[in-house]
């Protein structure tokens, strides 16, 4: 599966510093994917967008409901302070 090499291989991502201009902290930022150290990849989210993005219609839809809310707050508000909360518990350290 991609979604466990990329699990496997994600200490392998690095920006160097020349690269960067400013660090935000915006917490679950990266949801779906993951934030090393911080919480793990929700990998039912992700299968769901591939199977929706599948077609140009699923896509829309998706994008209508994950891409498009008002802010970060209400995007974590539809995501589920449940979810979050699974996704931080579960690290392995």
């Amino acid at each position: 599966m991609l979604i466990a090499a990329q699990t496997r291989l994600a200490f392998r991502t690095t920006i160097p510093g020349y690269l960067v201009d400013a660090v935000v902290h915006v917490p679950f930022g990266a949801h779906p994917c993951a934030s090393h150290g911080a919480y793990l990849a929700d990998h039912d989210h992700l299968r769901g967008y591939i199977a929706q993005a599948a077609t140009a219609e699923g896509f829309a839809a998706y994008a209508g409901e994950w891409i498009a809310p008002a802010d970060q707050d209400a995007y974590l508000d539809h995501v589920g302070a449940d979810r979050l909360a699974e996704l931080e518990h579960r690290l392995p350290w």
